[in-house]
């Protein structure tokens, strides 16, 4: 009887077995067929004269299919698959195209065709890959602006070369894009079944970038429940005051975050007091807010923090999108330890494995010399430079000097030479009539001075003791200063392109840690005297000198900053034709 049962449920299974296996079978073959007329289909489409994508030609979609046998990527026999949905979705929720995603890549249009599809059984097999070619199209334009950007490149160095003609301001910028094969990549991920393995691959990775998308995120809601509260004028408030304007600023805080709610309490207990009183708690959230709008830091609401309490949520979203864009122009791989400069931050990090262990003020070229933005590596450090005046600083402010005494340079141990080389033999500037080259300079803009300018090393000299070199091709780098005073402003733009540092000591002392080529206690004896030592460093720290005017810091707190260079402006027009134009 047992053995009867066991006989009847082999037979059951094998039965199944068989029922399944025909039926894969005839799913396969179904798979197959449909396969190969979509691989037919495509053939076709992909000779005709006009092409299936407005973003990619059809020998470019040849490209794209030849390998994959012409069959479709995007559909199969059920209609369209996830991944397809997933590059949708990603497309349409980019954080710096969302604005403009549905009409930049026709997103509406495409899915109403894909829901026309679906709805009619069999599908068309013209629609399905001509809808395939589309999609296609979609993913390589949108991979070009996530690994390069959307603006346009050329016309933003056209803006430059504008100011540099019409301002004489010569202003610089680097961009670092990921040049991935596009097709590759997207093989990869469908054999993943996963499109962001793709896009990740050449998106930004700049430390904290997501949690920027995700403040870009609250800031959008903020602007979907009415913006932030506008404060009225008034002269300033500051702890201990009571005024009904006190109210709205505790409102207006409580919205970005700084405060936790609109209520006052007494700072010597749990009493309750007035929401039109300033107490210790919103006093401390002001200070909060000065922290991340790079203010002075006192707690006071007066002009200027008022200025930047008052700039709309819809401003503060178009900044976000906008640095957003910036950091798909940085280089992907910033390394495991490396000094960055913001200059809008007016500040210098050493960032080591992931953490800030070196942070301090900076002086950055001022609006007329701004300093450039590019990346590169430090691979030695100067002591008791010398400083080689640039052809720009001698005749717009040196020659002046001149004409009207020839030794004013003297005192500051400025030198004349017919080279370079300091150690060359050095003229008496007595001997030169200046007022030429003052007429010249009225006269003709690229003339040069046949003669070197250099400042032997000092207590006076503009770089101080300390210069840290990374070669590029424009002549900036860091260095000590001899002007102080400086680092006390908030705005501290103020040199003609390099980057002054208030503490070159810390950072010497951060760079002998990790360099055996550097003893601090040898440097330290080095410095006391005036010979120019060059010390080439062991390893190579990469430096990136950065634009951003919103970033999330290491803290976890949303960042904004002034445009000083006025590139916000500049490239808000650009970025909005990028997205704009169809």
């Amino acid at each position: 009887m047992f053995m009867r049962k066991l006989v009847g449920i082999f037979l059951h299974i094998i039965i199944c077995s068989l029922v399944l296996s025909a039926a894969n079978n005839e799913e396969n073959a179904a798979y197959e067929s449909f396969e190969k007329e979509m691989s037919t289909v495509m053939k076709s489409l992909l000779q005709q004269p006009h092409s299936l994508s407005r973003f990619l030609s059809n020998g470019g979609l040849r490209n794209y299919y030849k390998k994959n046998a012409y069959r479709p990527f995007w559909f199969d026999e059920d209609g369209i698959k996830p991944v397809a949905v997933e590059l949708i979705n990603a497309v349409e929720k980019d954080p710096v195209l969302e604005p403009a995603s549905h009409a930049f890549f026709g997103l509406d249009d495409l899915m109403v065709a894909i829901s026309t599809l679906e709805s009619v059984s069999p599908m068309n097999g013209e629609t399905v890959m001509r809808l395939d070619g589309t999609i296609t199209g979609i993913y390589d334009a949108y991979m070009k602006r996530v690994a390069s950007g959307s603006i346009d490149w050329k016309e933003f160095q056209l803006k430059l070369e504008a100011l540099e003609k019409e301002k004489k301001i010569l202003a610089s910028w680097d961009r670092y894009g990921v040049y991935k094969n596009r097709i590759k990549l997207l093989y990869k991920a469908l054999k993943n079944n996963d499109i962001y393995s793709a896009i990740d691959s050449v998106n930004y990775t700049y430390p904290m970038a997501k949690e920027l998308e995700k403040a870009l995120r609250h800031y959008e809601q903020i602007a979907k429940d009415g913006g932030y509260i506008q404060l009225p004028e008034f002269q300033k408030l500051s702890e201990g005051d009571t005024d009904p304007m006190v109210l709205l600023l505790r409102e207006r805080l409580v919205q970005s975050g700084e405060l936790n709610s609109t209520e006052c309490f007494h700072h010597d207990s749990n009493t309750s007091c007035s929401e039109e009183y300033f107490d210790v708690n919103l006093k401390e959230a002001v200070k909060a807010f000065q922290r991340n709008h790079g203010l002075v830091v006192d707690g006071v609401v007066g002009p200027d923090t008022r200025k930047h309490l008052n700039i709309t949520v819809e401003k503060k979203i178009a900044t976000i999108r906008l640095n957003l864009e910036r950091m798909r122009w940085l280089p992907r791989t910033l390394g495991k330890r490396y000094v960055l400069v913001n200059i809008a931050d007016y500040k210098l990090f050493m960032i080591d494995e992931g953490n800030v262990s070196l942070e301090m003020p900076i002086v950055v070229g001022e609006k007329r010399h701004p300093t450039p933005v590019f990346s590169n590596k430090m691979s030695s450090v100067v002591l008791n430079p010398y400083w080689r005046v640039p052809q720009s600083i001698v005749k717009r402010e040196l020659v002046p000097k001149l004409v009207k005494d020839p030794y004013a340079l003297v005192a500051q141990g400025m030198r004349m030479h017919a080279d370079w080389n300091e150690s060359s033999p050095y003229y008496d500037f007595a001997t030169i009539d200046w007022s030429v080259y003052l007429e010249r300079e009225n006269e003709e803009e690229n003339f040069e001075i046949p003669m070197r300018f250099i400042q032997i090393p000092s207590n006076i000299n503009p770089l101080g003791r300390v210069k840290f070199m990374f070669p590029n091709k424009y002549s900036v780098y860091i260095h000590d200063t001899s002007a102080k005073r400086y680092f006390r402003y908030r705005q501290r733009a103020f040199s003609h392109g390099c980057i002054r540092v208030s503490k070159p000591d810390a950072l010497l002392q951060s760079i002998a840690k990790i360099d055996n080529n550097i003893s601090y206690g040898e440097v330290q004896e080095l410095l006391k005297q005036s010979n120019k030592t060059k010390i080439g460093l062991e390893t190579k720290i990469p430096i990136h000198v950065i634009y951003l005017t919103s970033w999330v810091n290491h803290d976890g707190a949303i960042q904004f900053r002034d445009d000083i260079y006025s590139y916000d402006t500049m490239q808000y027009e650009l970025l909005n034709k990028a997205v704009m134009k169809q």
